[in-house]
């Protein structure tokens, strides 16, 4: 037993400075009467207000950091909390259809995560989810990969699930965004999903495969529109002209 919990407390040391907590903040108007009375009428101020919060894993040093689209949708500012600081982010760029996003970081040395293999995944390999559920920061959960290649569509995002990891880690609010690592630390997936009637963990979560998420994100990075590998038919019809004689 000792000697699995000081396994398990190499991967935490290792996976937890390089995943970070995003606070996320949207302007908010308020209705405020002017000092020049009715001749002045109302003037409405706009004040930032938090509205969700979310993980984020960091890719690079120089602060470029990896999460789900649907952490930072709507966001007017965006803040990073990383080994117990914070600092202010701006969105790079996004891919809805993926639901992933990259943020960045400026003026800040952060330790990028170790890049896993999604492709060499087995059911049953240990795995350990970390990020912020319930915005409880540092957090760690550990479990299995319980199934892989599970696809999902959403209809009211959009988003189209592909290939996903599918865990028993505990995955709840908040953790949207953070790393599912292997027996090595190394990143493997993005968590993502739940399944559950509650909204809460009920042992079925999904992750977005790092293969597939790194891939998009360099595209982000470099300024590109994310492009998807897609295998298609397509029909073509040939009309034969039929001459009277």
């Amino acid at each position: 037993y000792s000697s699995a919990a000081s396994d398990v407390y190499k991967r935490q040391a290792k996976t937890l400075p390089s995943v970070v907590n995003i606070n996320v903040y949207a302007n908010t108007s308020q209705q405020s009467m002017s000092p020049f009375g009715m001749l002045g009428g109302q003037s409405a101020t706009q004040e930032l207000q938090q509205t969700s919060l979310g993980s984020g894993v960091v890719l690079t040093a120089d602060g470029y950091i990896l999460t789900n689209n649907h952490v930072v949708d709507g966001a007017d500012a965006l803040e990073v909390v990383a080994e117990g600081e914070t600092y202010k982010a701006k969105l790079v760029g996004t891919d809805p259809s993926s639901d992933l996003a990259v943020i960045k970081v400026d003026g800040a040395t952060l330790k990028p995560i170790e890049i896993g293999n999604s492709s060499d995944l087995k059911v049953g390999e240990w795995v350990m989810a970390a990020g912020s559920p319930f915005g409880m920061e540092q957090s760690v959960s550990t479990g299995i990969v319980s199934a892989v290649n599970r696809s999902y569509a959403d209809s009211e995002s959009g988003a189209i699930y592909t290939n996903m990891i599918q865990t028993d880690a505990a995955i709840n609010s908040g953790n949207s965004g953070g790393a599912l690592v292997d027996a090595e630390g190394k990143l493997i997936g993005i968590n993502t999903l739940i399944t559950s009637y509650s909204g809460n963990y009920s042992g079925v979560g999904f992750a977005i495969p790092v293969n597939y998420a790194v891939n998009l994100a360099q595209q982000i990075i470099a300024g590109e529109t994310p492009t998807h590998a897609q295998l298609g038919v397509s029909l073509s019809l040939s009309l034969i002209h039929i001459s009277e004689p």
